[in-house]
Formats: C-alpha cells, sequence, structure tokens
C-alpha cells in the first residue's frame, strides 16, 4: 500500500515551512505556499508562478491540497444569505453560511460535523454528534466559500455546526491561518467563538489569552429552564459559568457577548427581562437578541408585541442590547437550522 501524500490545506506558517525542509527544501518554501494557499487561494501548484517548474513537480509529487467536495449551494430570497453544504472525504456533510451585509461580508463555519450537546430547540443538536472537523476541513469552508462567492469575509463566527469549544485544538489552529496578514487577514477583532457554555474551554481561552471574541448562548436566566432548554447547563450550572466568564473578562478585558434565544413560553416573561441585566452585573457585555427560527422542534419564536416588550425591558435598565437579524431562514441557513438538508 502506498501512503497518501500530506494534505497541506489547514497548515500552519511553521507547519509548511517544516514540510518544505523535510523534502530538501529551505524554510522560506514553506513561506510561499503558505502565500499562495491562503494569500491568493491557489490549490494547485501548477498556478504558483514564482516557484521553478522543477519545484511544482516535486510539490506535486510530495504533497496535495485538498477542501472537501461542494455538494449544493443556495441563495435565499433576499439574496443577503448563501448557503453551501459540503461534503468531506469520509461522506460527512456540514454546511457554511455566507452573510452579505452593507459594511461586512461575515462568514459562518462549522467546527464538527453534527453537534452532541443536544440543545432542544436547534436543528444541528437533534443530529447528534459525527466528529470534529480537521483543520483542513475548517479552513476548506473558506476557500470553497470564497471560490464560488468571489470574495473574502471581513468578520468570521464559529457559530455553524457544532461546539467550537469541544474542538479547540483544532479550531485554535485555524486562527493564524484566518489572521495572517499574508493568509486570510481577518482581523482577531472580528473573530468570534461561540459556546454553549463550556467552562473548560473559556478558562483555556483565558490562560492562553487567545485573541479573538467570545460569544456565550446563554438562553435563559435560571438554571431549570437553562437545563430543560439546554442540557449541558448539568454539567457546567449557569452561576458557575457566569463566574467564569467575569473571570475571562477580567483577564482578557475583552466585552463578550451574550445570545439569547427568544421562545414563546420559555424564556420571554418579564421576570427573564428583569433578571438578565442582573445576572450579567461585573461583566463588560452586549445582549444580542436572537427570535427563534422555525425547524422540526416543538418550540415557536414569540410574538411580535412579546419581543418587542422583553427589549423594552432590557432597554430600560440601561444594558446594552442587539438584534441579530434573521437571516436564510427560507433556505435554512439561519441561526439553529443547519442539518445538512439540501434544498
Amino acid at each position: 500500500m502506498t501512503t497518501e501524500a500530506p494534505n497541506l490545506l489547514g497548515m500552519t506558517k511553521p507547519q509548511l515551512e517544516e514540510f518544505a525542509k523535510s523534502i530538501g527544501q529551505p524554510a522560506y518554501r514553506g513561506r510561499q505556499l503558505f502565500r499562495w494557499i491562503y494569500g491568493q487561494g491557489v490549490t494547485d501548484f501548477q498556478g504558483m508562478t514564482d516557484l521553478g517548474k522543477a519545484l511544482r513537480d516535486d510539490f506535486s509529487r510530495t504533497a496535495r491540497i485538498s477542501p472537501p467536495t461542494l455538494v449544493n449551494s443556495q441563495w435565499s430570497n433576499d439574496g443577503s444569505t448563501f448557503k453551501c453544504l459540503v461534503e468531506c472525504r469520509d461522506g460527512q456533510r456540514i454546511e457554511t453560511v455566507w452573510m452579505d451585509e452593507d459594511v461586512r461580508q461575515t462568514l459562518c463555519l462549522s467546527s464538527q460535523a453534527g453537534c452532541g450537546l443536544g440543545c432542544t430547540f436547534c436543528a444541528t443538536g437533534a443530529l447528534g454528534f459525527g466528529r470534529n472537523l480537521t483543520p483542513d476541513e475548517i479552513i476548506g469552508q473558506v476557500m470553497i466559500m470564497e471560490s464560488v462567492v468571489g470574495r473574502r469575509p471581513s468578520n468570521i463566527v464559529f457559530m455553524g455546526m457544532g461546539e467550537p469549544l469541544l474542538n479547540l485544538d483544532y479550531v485554535l489552529q485555524t486562527l493564524p491561518i484566518l489572521t495572517a496578514g499574508d493568509g486570510f487577514a481577518v482581523s482577531h477583532r472580528r473573530i468570534t467563538l461561540s459556546t454553549c457554555g463550556l467552562i473548560p474551554g473559556i478558562q483555556r481561552l483565558a490562560k492562553e489569552n487567545v485573541k479573538c471574541k467570545l460569544a456565550i448562548s446563554l438562553n435563559a436566566t435560571d438554571q431549570d429552564t437553562r437545563v430543560r432548554l439546554m442540557p449541558i447547563a448539568r454539567k457546567y450550572p449557569l452561576d458557575a459559568l457566569l463566574k467564569t466568564v467575569r473571570d475571562y473578562s477580567k483577564t482578557t478585558r475583552y466585552r463578550v457577548t451574550f445570545e439569547y434565544v427568544l421562545i414563546a413560553g420559555e424564556n420571554d416573561n418579564d421576570d427573564d427581562a428583569l433578571r438578565l441585566p442582573k445576572l450579567l452585573k461585573g461583566i463588560p457585555s452586549k445582549i444580542n437578541l436572537i427570535i427563534l427560527n422555525p425547524t422540526d422542534q416543538p418550540f415557536q419564536p414569540p410574538s411580535p408585541d412579546r419581543i418587542h416588550h422583553f427589549e423594552t425591558l432590557l432597554r430600560s435598565q440601561k444594558i446594552h442590547v442587539s438584534f441579530r437579524k434573521s437571516r436564510g431562514a427560507d433556505i435554512a441557513a439561519a441561526c439553529g437550522q443547519l442539518a445538512g438538508k439540501t434544498q
């Protein structure tokens, strides 16, 4: 049996330098590869025109640059959202979403195939866990989306399929590729990791001073409700989570976003709106309200009047509140809808 050539996609600059040296080339050849793959989006060695033909042939024999396969893609009716269904080499399917706004273009990446946390209002959670995605599969989503949309994102959010903090080693490997000036050149201030509240992962981000933004999927103001909506809260209770986030913000001096999906009859009453700012006291933060998007799960969004009243109560307490506008619900590309389904 022959050993398959290594996939250079997903390798960091030091890793590419080591690869170059392993085949008898100087380290700077690895830096050239980095610029071509990530800076220019080139996946064919023959297209790397500042390398000699003999060297290009040598790279072609000893390595490959292989992103996942694009299966299906679709624009939303309003043209604001684009979703790609991608298949990995072992048949696992994942989704990635592009959201086009006036001032920014945001790419929503998946970090796992499926998700094992089982949030009861989320279509991805209903799939169950497949496996962690590797760096080449994460970066491959960026490459595929760029090739189809024809532009580079200004913002990246790990809010697609899966829990990023359960795949933190591989997710962190992608950050220097995404932020490098000769890579994708996305500012670390424009990259967000979203978590259901995994305390060890948050502590690691603080300890290693990982330079990106943090978003906490909160969705409840009391422990019982949070456990009912998000079973992971049994392992990481609300009070312990909030203490961890307070420590995180003190260590990193980063403001934290708390995501709050409004679900009729579950977490949208007046007591919730009045309790939420008190829970977050002392944490530099903002609340991002999200209206529940339809899935196969038995939950409904609140009425427009209820939503407005909830927001008004929050704002009356002088807390920073924003709405995440729902985008792509008509193609199952909105928050909580990603389930690997073709339209």
